[in-house]
């Protein structure tokens, strides 16, 4: 009796190690969704509100979650207190994002690409440049959501065979 007690916890901790394991590439989609609506309330400042990009960023970043409301918070206090130009502003809250998210570069991307227009145009194409990369990055959520579910479901069955095998052997 004990030893397929033994068995099935062995099992069941593979599961939860699998689950762990995928956790990364869910933290990743948070991450991404949370830029995603920075970006989307970062064009309603703009647009709507009409207000200078640092006090945009500022606004965008209030309403921010996790390490993209730390770097929104940063850029607009580099452009608002620091005297930094919009494009190195953006830079800081990037090398930010890189370092304190898991986010990678490829994730990265439609965000770096945005800052050359960013304080350098007119509203219409900073408005224009912000919806491209909002919806460049929707299309890395809909693929990292499909990943995540993918991992979950790999490391999951991975982990318990692994650990169903395990417990065969010792058995």
């Amino acid at each position: 009796m004990t030893g397929w007690l033994g068995a099935v916890l062995i099992c069941l901790s593979g599961l939860g190690l699998g689950q762990l394991f995928a956790q990364g590439t869910r933290q990743r989609v948070r991450e991404l969704e949370a830029w995603r609506t920075a970006l989307l309330a970062l064009a309603s400042e703009v647009d709507f509100a009409a207000v200078p990009l640092g006090r945009a960023l500022e606004r965008a970043a209030a309403g921010a979650r996790g390490g993209c409301r730390r770097a929104l918070a940063a850029a607009a206090e580099a452009l608002l207190r620091e005297g930094c130009d919009a494009e190195a502003a953006w830079g800081r809250a990037l090398a930010l994002a890189r370092a304190e998210s898991p986010l990678g570069a490829e994730d990265l991307l439609p965000l770096a690409d945005l800052a050359p227009a960013l304080g350098r145009t007119g509203r219409a194409d900073q408005l224009q440049h912000i919806a491209h990369s909002a919806g460049r990055i929707e299309a890395r959520l809909a693929s990292l959501r499909e990943a995540a579910e993918r991992d979950a479901r790999l490391f999951a069955y991975l982990f318990a065979l692994g650990a169903l095998a395990l417990a065969v052997a010792l058995g």
